[in-house]
């Protein structure tokens, strides 16, 4: 060891020697060479400018060290979660009440198709980008563009701007709640996982019952907008607490040696804009998303658009643009699967089950979800004589029965290092629910078979949602979890907008206005009832022979809506019995991988293996949980 040493003193004499000799334009590039060495040994060799954002976080979550600095941080993730829930829980009642507002009702779930597409690129593109940028920077430019379409909706004064409008504020929401849940995912073990994530959504536990009485005090019949306006200032400042914290842990950071180290090596592997732009291009792939919103749209706008008529299904445009986004989606999976230099997820990945399994559940998860309650609230009101407190309340209730539930989830689950006999359960959990809601939707009877259903959809989706995600990144290396996790919320987003836009929507659409006005037998007064049924029942009251008219409507369509949620619950389950059940540690993501690989390590999955052989897959040599 002392010869060792002794002989690194000498060679350091001689090359500082040799470098006191050598001209003075070259000072400079060999003290950085130098450095740069310095930095790859305290660092290892990075492979690309990824990597030095991941060790950038990790550096970070070691300053987060104490029991105090991981209060702050979760009470952070708290008052930041409280702004753009609470807002998230009132606006799409503003919208109803917008949308009404410009007689056009029943394009309420057009927007919610439109704010689906959006998102589901959203994830993907500010997934990809935080591993590049930062996730502090991208969720600087998520708070800006959530303002922007804050600022727009207020303003509008027809559908087509308040749509737009709802493009900037879907944009930035999205990607505020992914970076914040990345966040959190970046300073906690996957042992503890669920418990950090769950933070930003506890404010529900408040939130469900003073929703209500927001929306009730505000009159949002005459004053919608200025309660829209008002997020453009409440939700940055409810997130000023968590960015001042992440910077005062960035000043820690930047004392210590690996930070200095980092910097040096960042300064080294610096690209000029040109060369930048070139690899981010091939980096976050800006072809598929293109591709992947063009088809989506071609496909999901068209179903809520048809209207009441069937005879819509026979103009042309619809036929060409539902036609162009059935060509667009082959041309997507064939680029990704040969052109994409940076697939969104590899394919040789999906094809495992651990991957594939948690992925295709959080789609059925969102789309029956959202084609349950998508017109819950103008159902509450119209078909079961709620009030608006009482329909905020009961719309929320799922939330803040999951919310209520998660601590001690959380906790059992760190007990238990294991994630899939509690989607098992609550999979099953979520079919008994629909089969309620089936029974009950519609009239003043129907109250607590509602709130029953409810409830248990609540239970239901605490065990599976993020049960799920944190089953998925568990596979995965720290690289590629911020990807996966952009993926799984961006299928989310797709059930979101096929089940809470287009199914039904179109059911709505294609269905309501037939049945009122065959109940009715006027056409003006269907017209009224379908358009703005707000205004309808505050003319109509509850025994008169119009609103029963209406509520038998509503009860038709009702019905048809929750045979479809009851039906796409079954594949879900499928998805749960498929799931890897990998057993949790104290690392942020998979240890033994690095980069874009797979973990190998066995599974103890007996539910797996049993349900695997069932359907006729064997587990595959090269992967413990691939089919």
């Amino acid at each position: 060891m002392s010869e060792k040493m002794d002989s690194d003193l000498e060679k350091g004499s001689l090359d500082k020697h040799k470098q006191t000799t050598e001209v003075h334009v070259h000072r400079d590039d060999q003290a950085c060479k130098s450095e740069h060495c310095n930095s790859s040994a305290i660092l290892g060799e990075s492979k690309n400018v990824s990597f030095l954002k991941i060790r950038e976080i990790e550096i970070l979550k070691e300053q987060c060290d104490t029991a105090l600095f991981k209060c702050i941080l979760i009470v952070c993730a708290f008052l930041c979660g409280f702004g753009f829930n609470l807002d998230a829980s009132i606006r799409p009642v503003y919208t109803s009440y917008a949308t009404s507002s410009f007689s056009e009702h029943s394009l309420l779930s057009t927007i919610q198709v439109i704010n689906g597409v959006v998102s589901t690129v959203s994830q993907i593109v500010f997934a990809r980008m935080s591993d590049h940028f930062g996730r502090v920077q991208l969720f600087s430019v998520g708070t800006v563009l959530y303002i922007v379409g804050t600022v727009i909706q207020p303003q509008a004064k027809n559908i087509e701007t308040y749509a737009a409008g709802a493009i900037f504020y879907n944009m930035g929401y999205t990607s505020v709640l992914l970076l914040l849940l990345l966040i959190m995912c970046d300073f906690s073990s996957l042992k503890w996982r669920l418990l950090y994530q769950y933070a930003q959504y506890l404010p529900f536990i408040i939130i469900t019952w003073v929703s209500g009485n927001i929306v009730s005090v505000s009159n949002p019949i005459k004053h919608w907008s200025w309660n829209i306006a008002m997020w453009a200032y409440i939700f940055p400042l409810s997130s000023l607490p968590l960015m001042c914290f992440l910077f005062y842990l960035q000043y820690r950071a930047s004392k210590t040696v690996e930070w200095k180290a980092l910097i040096v090596q960042k300064r080294s592997e610096a690209l000029s804009f040109s060369k930048l732009a070139t690899v981010l291009f091939w980096k976050l792939d800006f072809v598929v998303p293109t591709i992947l919103v063009v088809c989506m749209g071609c496909i999901l706008v068209p179903l809520t658009l048809v209207g009441g008529s069937a005879g819509q299904w026979a103009d042309s445009r619809i036929i060409g643009t539902l036609v162009l986004g059935g060509v667009l989606f082959p041309v997507f999976l064939f680029w990704e699967g040969k052109f994409a230099k940076s697939p969104i997820l590899p394919v040789r990945l999906l094809k495992d089950r651990g991957v594939w399994a948690p992925i295709c559940g959080s789609f059925f998860i969102s789309f029956t979800y959202l084609t349950a309650f998508d017109y819950i609230y103008p159902v509450l009101l119209v078909a079961m004589n709620e009030s608006e407190t009482s329909a905020s309340r009961i719309s929320m209730l799922p939330t803040f029965v999951s919310t209520t539930l998660t601590i001690l989830i959380g906790i059992a689950v760190a007990r238990t290092k294991r994630l899939k006999p509690y989607v098992i359960g609550g999979s099953i959990t979520w079919i008994v629910a629909m089969g309620i809601l089936l029974r009950y939707r519609g009239g003043t009877s129907s109250h607590a078979g509602v709130v029953a259903g409810t409830c248990l959809m609540g239970v239901g989706s605490a065990l599976v949602a993020y049960p799920m995600m944190v089953s998925l990144q568990s596979i995965l290396s720290h690289e590629m979890m911020a990807a996966a996790t952009g993926i799984y919320f961006a299928v989310e987003k797709i059930g979101v907008a096929v089940g809470g836009g287009s199914v039904s929507g179109a059911l709505w659409t294609q269905r309501m206005y037939g049945q009122i006005s065959k109940r009715l037998g006027n056409e003006t007064l269907a017209a009224l009832a379908y358009g703005s049924p707000y205004e309808f029942i505050a003319e109509y009251a509850w025994e008169s022979p119009e609103r029963k008219a209406v509520v038998a409507a509503y009860r038709n369509v009702q019905r048809l809506i929750m045979i479809v949620c009851l039906v796409f619950s079954i594949p879900m389950l499928l998805c749960a019995l498929l799931m890897r059940d990998r057993k949790l540690d104290e690392d942020v993501a998979c240890t033994d991988v690095s980069g874009d690989e797979l973990s190998s390590a066995e599974d103890d999955d007996p539910i797996g293996t049993w349900f695997m052989r069932i359907i006729g897959f064997n587990r595959n040599p090269n992967g413990p949980g691939s089919a």
